[in-house]
């Protein structure tokens, strides 16, 4: 599996695309790295308008 794009750039921290790295650090920052993706208002905005057209 490949990231489509530098998450580490959002939280700063090392982040792993070998598909076997399970460690806890790695999966730590993958879900920080999500968190802070997420997070961002433009993304926020696009998530609120698929809910609205997804209901």
């Amino acid at each position: 599996m490949r990231l489509q794009f530098k998450l580490d750039k959002l939280t700063g921290k090392r982040l792993s695309d070998d598909i076997d790295d399970v460690s806890l650090e790695n999966i730590t920052n993958l879900i920080e790295a999500a968190d802070a993706y997420i997070q961002q208002p433009k993304i926020q905005a696009a998530l609120q308008e698929f809910l609205r057209i997804s209901q």
